[in-house]
């Protein structure tokens, strides 16, 4: 099957432009910035809970008479019924909220050259990779299904370092000990809470200074992390923890990571005839060439899109996981657009309308099981 790349040369302005990665239940957003890398973390049970919208004592009852009259083939009684009775039982629900931010201050500041940022829809693993005062930098970045963590791995072409921060609003307990980072963090309104660690595996030596970790005389450094909340695991804290005890080995890890993500986007493709020399180009620049001229053809960025679409839901609906919200896996605020609910309307279905068409019905199986679990 022929390599998809959705190929950039400029680090992400906003979390829009940033480029994802997940394994259904936690998502990556990388910067891929030079002096200071932002990498947003989501995962998917961090959700806030206002304790003042709380549905009807009723409301599943009512849910499940509406079914029995769609059954019936009575779907205008339904229609009515619903509309007479169902006015007090549309209470808004809480936001699926960030999971916080990793900080990566690099070492080497300056202007970065040769610089680009991939996305191998393939494999699922975002390639960040410039030069700066002679010494490459190269960040891979993946969330692996088969083993249930994120992983950030820098190469650097001459020994270098970097500084791990991690921010987010309502932080309840911060602790930096040996060579991982821990946060604890409350939702929105206090009712939920979460952990999320990281640590980092190098060659060179990693340090504790205040709430961060300090890597220096580096040539390799992985960071895992891993991310659990309330709603998962009562004892959520130690159960995130156990979870980086004992990290793989970061190549076993991506060897696994590609065989499971390559397994499902590498069945199926839709071939547009275009022209090869254009893949070489932004998909920023390729963008805007057909925007600014009304005869121009691409057929390849089509061929790329379709792929996105498939990349996508692979990284954020999987078996065993919730399915994906309105943004996926992914959101940068603390309160995200429409909340990033489940919106049954047409929002969710759309995300699921390439599935089989695809040949990617497992990805299906997430959906399935919470309407049928939980509605």
């Amino acid at each position: 099957m022929k390599s998809y790349i959705l190929h950039l040369e400029n680090p992400a302005e906003n979390w829009e432009n940033s480029s994802p990665v997940g394994n259904g239940s936690m998502g990556l957003s990388v910067f891929g910035r030079t002096d200071t890398e932002l990498l947003y973390l989501n995962e998917e049970t961090v959700w806030d809970q206002d304790p003042e919208l709380k549905p009807a004592g009723d409301f599943k009852d009512k849910i499940d008479h509406i079914r029995s009259l769609f059954l019936q083939g009575k779907d205008f009684e339904a229609a009515e019924w619903a509309e007479e009775n169902l006015s007090d039982s549309f209470n808004r629900i809480a936001s699926f909220e960030t999971a916080g931010r990793l900080t990566v201050d690099f070492a080497n500041k300056g202007v970065a050259q040769a610089y680009s940022r991939d996305i191998s829809l393939n494999d699922g693993i975002v390639t960040v990779k410039f030069k700066k005062q002679g010494v490459e930098t190269v960040q891979e970045a993946f969330a692996s299904y088969a083993d249930k963590l994120i992983a950030v791995k820098y190469a650097f072409s001459e020994p270098s370092g970097f500084v791990l921060g991690y921010e987010r609003e309502l932080i309840s307990e911060m602790t930096v000990r040996g060579d991982t980072l821990c946060a604890c963090c409350a939702t929105a309104h206090g009712t939920h809470a979460f952990c999320a660690a990281a640590r980092v595996v190098t060659d060179g030596s990693v340090t504790v200074c205040g709430d961060r970790l300090h890597v220096e005389n580096a040539r390799e450094a992985v960071i895992y992390v891993n991310i659990v909340s309330d709603n998962s695991a009562k004892n959520y804290r130690e159960v995130c923890l156990k979870g980086l005890e004992a990290v793989p080995y970061y190549e076993d890890m991506k060897r696994r990571h590609i065989a499971d993500f390559s397994g499902l986007m590498n069945r199926s493709e839709v071939s547009f005839d275009g022209d090869e020399r254009l893949e070489k180009l932004p998909v920023n620049q390729r963008i805007e060439r057909l925007k600014n001229d009304d005869k121009a053809v691409d057929g390849g960025l089509m061929s790329l899109y379709w792929q996105f679409g498939k990349y996508l839901l692979v990284s954020s609906s999987r078996p065993g996981t919730l399915p994906a919200n309105l943004q996926g896996v992914w959101g940068e605020r603390m309160s995200n657009p429409w909340n990033a609910d489940y919106h049954t309307n047409i929002n969710l279905q759309m995300n699921y309308w390439q599935a089989e068409q695809a040949n990617i019905g497992e990805c299906t199986a997430a959906l399935f099981s919470y309407m049928n679990t939980n509605l």
